[in-house]
């Protein structure tokens, strides 16, 4: 069975004129997805078509892109500013690799425009053979949230880039 289908997007990336700062949703949003998530990378099948084999994505990830198609409605509106995702996997077993590219680009067009807006990631996992999910939060990301690894760089080295 297929999701439901998404409203049309707005595209326009309207700003605050009094301020100047993105439209869009500023309060953090939480969510719990059921369901194990997938591996984009190491899920992948061989498939021929036209006379050669294409590399798609497996049953087990197109089947979590379903489920969370059905699990997250589209909000309006979207994240448009620089965000921060705290998540926490829970996978039935300890064999699948923590990946959650998956994720971001399921919440693509449904929870942000793009995936580049998560500039901060914070990522746990743990089992739960009984119930596998992620828990999410996505809020804002602060202008200076850590320092970049180059910074970090030259305090140790005693210089400024």
């Amino acid at each position: 069975m297929n999701p439901p289908p998404l409203p049309p997007k707005d595209m326009s990336r309207k700003r605050d004129v009094a301020s100047g700062a993105p439209s869009g949703r500023t309060e953090p949003w939480h969510a719990v997805i059921q369901g194990e998530l997938a591996s984009k990378a190491n899920d992948r099948r061989l498939v021929p078509y036209k006379g050669r084999m294409l590399s798609i994505k497996s049953a087990k990830a197109l089947a979590y892109n379903t489920a969370l198609a059905w699990q997250v409605p589209r909000l309006e509106p979207m994240f448009e500013a620089d965000l921060r995702l705290d998540v926490m996997v829970w996978y039935a077993s300890r064999r699948p690799d923590l990946d959650i590219s998956l994720l971001l680009d399921g919440l693509q067009g449904r929870v942000y425009r793009n995936d580049r807006q998560v500039r901060t990631q914070v990522i746990d996992h743990a089992i739960d053979r009984d119930r596998p999910r992620v828990e999410i939060t996505l809020s804002l990301r602060r202008e200076k949230e850590l320092p970049t690894p180059l910074e970090v760089f030259h305090e140790r080295q005693g210089s400024t880039p």
